[in-house]
């Protein structure tokens, strides 16, 4: 096997908001497939996909991995520009979930008028599909409160605390 070529950068920071699209990154961190191309890759944790994107923009990180509403939302916020090189999501059916408490009553979406759903930041694309959810099946945004800052990895563990009683979270 020849030797990876040299490459421009060989230590690469990466802002990662986690959710399931960002598996890839972790399985080749994993399996060296980085160090293998002469990379050492270290992937920080963001907890919000806002915070991936202001990292890279404030030069913390080299490569930022979050939701693409974040990256559309600060292009027409005339922010710092990014610019964007590769998809790194499909969203398909049953990749994001609105949960609910094990004994919440609320077993239909028409039951969340008035109630507070946790979502990690206003705009980003939980809450974008929630919204669309909730217009779905009748209900405005303003008849649900979102309560923002709730991390994505940990989202069901509140749940089971009774820290919370709604969340989204990506389907595992």
């Amino acid at each position: 096997m020849d030797p990876a070529p040299a490459v421009e950068k060989a230590d690469i920071t990466v802002g990662d908001f986690p959710t399931i699209d960002s598996a890839g990154l972790y399985i080749a961190e994993m399996d060296g497939l980085f160090a293998r191309q002469g990379l050492d890759v270290t992937i920080r944790f963001a907890s919000t996909s806002q915070e991936a994107v202001a990292g890279q923009e404030k030069g913390a990180y080299d490569i930022s991995s979050a939701d693409y509403v974040t990256y559309i939302d600060n292009e027409l916020k005339n922010r710092d520009r990014l610019k964007i090189i590769a998809e790194a999501s499909v969203l398909q059916a049953n990749e994001l979930e609105l949960i609910v408490a094990p004994h919440s009553t609320i077993s239909r979406v028409a039951q969340l008028r008035g109630k507070t759903i946790s979502v990690t930041a206003p705009g980003d694309i939980a809450t974008l599909l929630v919204d669309s959810l909730l217009s779905e099946n009748g209900i405005s945004a303003r008849q649900v409160r979102f309560k923002v800052g709730v991390s994505l990895p940990t989202a069901g563990e509140g749940l089971f605390k009774g820290c919370s009683r709604r969340k989204t979270r990506p389907s595992r």
